[in-house]
């Protein structure tokens, strides 16, 4: 089916039906949510997208993963597909995100340890086998590419601790071996391959965790005895080799993780108490000696991972309880507060994480389901560009308008309510508190579907637009920012909606095309707030609505797309000169659009991106025209197909495109970013409500605010979009991430 009127029409009509039904219940209970600007929690930023990295050349799960002194990543051991314990292991190189074979362990395991020691080898030990614990200790030398079986274990264990001491011995303690649960430690000293038997922990421990602390004794935190998840704590002196009862955490847990704060704190986080997963974080403060509790994560973990990033925060990914997560979340330990990041590209639990030297963070195996172990390997980059939730708009709305004023405050305009209602209310957008306020609402009863332009004098003309499903408009209505009132202006010749409004470089505000609920215009007309009136002109060359109008360096308007005469997406593209008067046609585009987005980029170029083509689907290509040249480029294929979506420039010549729809009703929640300058496409992740008919506002400092939209319901949340690049790849995402042609340079591979 073509997206013409008429589907357009339905899409509307569907949307409106969707806000009856939600408005109107079914007597069922279900979790509400508080909205209100006093309830909702400012998240902190969310990160963007990075380099893909290839797979694992074997799944495992419960393996280890030791990042080696040449940066390097060494994967060992784990479980494979065929529920096998595996001795293979691999090794990660970053700079080429590939991986490579190297010997395999004397001993297949899984759930051993991995402790990278003082030399820069890798001392692998215990671990299971079917339902055996192993002693097997043996020492990987990436010099040499060869692994060393070494004086085994006094005790077979796995879901044990092995800490490097600061005199290069390792320490091990606790775990399990079958049905019996360990509190022995040992020691091991790499020097003299030998081990010392220690005394044991006050309990038996498995699944906890061991974090040395600034003065060189360690930290044993919760576990499982057998019987119960542990609270306990108890500290390990290496220089008396005695244990000392440390205080007891607000949680009963295991199968946690434990990180070390650069201030010595330690930080855990999840597990398990019970059958239940646990959201609960505690930090260990070696000074005072004592546990506090943090706030909490979004969602309870295990077999989760935490990586302490470059910057401080903290990065929790994957993990869950009886269904693993494919959400990752990040802690600022500055704010104590959380907030929501990319998600992986699928669930996985039972993974590992390691911070490369560059400061990313590679995911590699784990479960995605009960048994399904993963080869795919995720990479995150913190340097990317990241989301955070902010304070939501006074009321829900879509298909409103965004209206960036001359101080760096922004107005929303219009639109549909909560009950599928055109709105007349404004918001006033204050951008250094990044927070709504309501101005005058506007003369009419409610727009939507209208189009608005700031005047040269920073007043804000709203023209035209629908108020409920049928009633176009033509009137027209002036926002006075200085005296925060509106001021009704002559009605337009012609009623219409889905049109645009472009301010020239004249002053004056040229209004073209849209929909009368008909037809599609071709009618054009000028507003000059000089002396307050209309002129009609020389109609556009092809009838037409849902199209975009740029303004040129040189000052002509450019129209592109939008749905022609035939009620089916158009190709053609016309240009308005202001000088003159006149219409010319210029070259069309590669192929038909409507709902589509057009971007002056900094070099005079125009990007269009997206919308819906001939056949009434998703488009995932884009192109540039060339006002110069007159002539249309490829410019690459998208991340995702996408319609009605946003498309923002950004202070480093960057586009950000946001959420849409594949198929008009269906909202995504991905953004994406286009580089002009290596003519590529990227992941920048994903915000938090899927949406389109949204708004994005770019604010003073380069950050771009969404507001509103559809999303199932009639949406007012907020999120904002900070600039930097990254997030999570891998090679099955980076099929997606196809490149132009020309964007391939000499001797290089380009993924296509």
């Amino acid at each position: 089916m073509t997206v013409d009127s008429a589907r357009f029409g339905l899409i509307v009509l569907t949307v409106l039906i969707i806000l009856f039904i939600a408005a109107c219940g079914d007597n069922s209970e279900s979790p509400e949510t508080d909205n209100s600007p006093s309830s909702v929690v400012e998240s902190l930023p969310r990160k963007g997208s990075a380099t893909a990295p290839g797979s694992l050349f074997e799944a495992r799960i419960e393996h280890t993963a030791t990042l080696l002194a040449d940066g390097r990543v060494l994967a060992a051991g784990g479980v494979g597909r065929t529920d096998v314990e595996l001795a293979s292991a691999e090794l990660y190189d970053p700079d080429s995100g590939t991986w490579s074979a190297t010997a395999s362990m004397k001993q297949p395991r899984h759930r051993h340890t991995a402790t990278l020691l003082l030399d820069g080898r890798v001392l692998a030990l215990g671990g299971k086998v079917a339902q055996s614990g192993q002693n097997v200790a043996e020492i990987y030398d990436s010099a040499s590419n060869t692994w060393t079986l070494k004086s085994p274990m006094t005790t077979p264990r796995w879901s044990h601790t092995a800490t490097l001491l600061l005199n290069g011995t390792v320490l091990v303690t606790g775990g399990r071996d079958g049905p019996a649960f360990w509190n022995t430690a040992e020691v091991f000293d790499p020097a003299t391959d030998s081990w010392t038997t220690v005394p044991g922990m006050s309990v038996a421990r498995s699944q906890h965790t061991a974090s040395i602390l600034p003065d060189g004794t360690v930290l044993i935190a919760g576990g499982n005895d057998n019987a119960e998840a542990l609270s306990t704590s108890e500290i390990f002196d290496p220089l008396s080799l005695s244990w000392t009862a440390g205080p007891s955490m607000a949680d009963d847990r295991w199968a946690h993780t434990a990180n070390n704060f650069a201030d010595g704190r330690i930080l855990i986080i999840g597990g398990r108490k019970g059958s239940v997963s646990l959201s609960t974080v505690e930090v260990f403060d070696p000074d005072g000696n004592g546990w506090s509790q943090l706030s909490k994560m979004d969602v309870g973990r295990r077999g989760h991972s935490a990586t302490i990033l470059d910057d401080g925060r903290v990065l929790v990914a994957g993990g869950g309880g009886s269904v693993a997560l494919n959400t990752s979340e990040i802690y600022d330990p500055f704010g104590d507060v959380w907030s929501r990041t990319d998600n992986l590209l699928g669930p996985r639990r039972d993974h590992t994480a390691t911070l490369l030297r560059r400061g990313n963070v590679v995911i590699s195996g784990g479960r995605s389901g009960v048994f399904a172990s993963l080869k795919r390997t995720e990479l995150y980059d913190p340097a990317a560009g990241s989301w955070a939730v902010r304070a939501p708009l006074l009321e829900p709305r879509w298909g409103h308008l965004s209206v960036p004023l001359p101080d760096g405050n922004a107005l929303a305009i219009g639109g549909y309510g909560l009950s599928g209602q055109s709105l007349a209310t404004v918001e006033l957008l204050l951008a250094p508190s990044r927070k709504w306020t309501k101005t005058a609402p506007m003369a009419a009863s409610g727009r939507w579907g209208h189009a608005a332009t700031v005047l040269s004098d920073g007043r804000t003309l709203v023209t035209g637009g629908v108020i409920g499903v049928s009633a176009r408009l033509a009137s027209a209505e002036i926002y006075d920012m200085s005296t925060t009132t509106w001021i009704s202006v002559p009605d337009m010749a012609v009623p219409r909606e889905q049109h645009t409004a472009t301010l020239m470089s004249d002053g004056r505000a040229l209004i073209a095309g849209g929909w009368n609920g008909e037809r599609s215009l071709a009618e054009v007309e000028i507003f000059d707030p000089a002396t307050n009136s209309w002129l009609r002109i020389d109609p556009l060359g092809h009838p037409r609505w849902g199209h975009t109008a740029t303004t040129l360096l040189d000052g002509r308007v450019l129209i592109i797309g939008g749905v022609g005469a035939d009620d089916l997406p158009t190709d053609t593209v016309e240009k308005f000169d202001p000088g003159s008067g006149t219409w010319s046609s210029v070259s069309p585009m590669g192929q038909p659009r409507d709902g589509h987005t057009a971007t002056l980029l900094p070099d005079g170029k125009v990007l269009v991106i997206g919308g819906a083509g001939a056949d009434g689907q998703s488009l995932d290509s884009a192109e540039i025209y060339d006002p110069i040249a007159g002539a249309w480029t490829d410019a690459g294929v998208m991340v995702e197909p996408r319609r009605r979506h946003t498309a923002t420039l950004l202070s480093d010549g960057r586009v950000l495109v946001v959420a849409g729809s594949k198929d008009g009703v269906n909202p995504l929640a991905s953004a994406e970013l286009y580089s002009p300058f290596a003519g590529d496409w990227s992941s920048a992740g994903s915000i938090s409500d899927a949406r389109w008919g949204h708004i994005a506002v770019l604010l003073p400092e380069g950050e771009v605010l969404i507001a509103g939209g559809f999303g199932f319901n009639t949406l007012r949340t907020v999120e904002i979009y900070t600039p930097a690049g990254g997030g999570w790849s891998s090679s099955d995402r980076a099929v997606k991430l196809r490149h132009r042609e020309s964007g391939c340079e000499a001797g290089k591979v380009c993924i296509v």
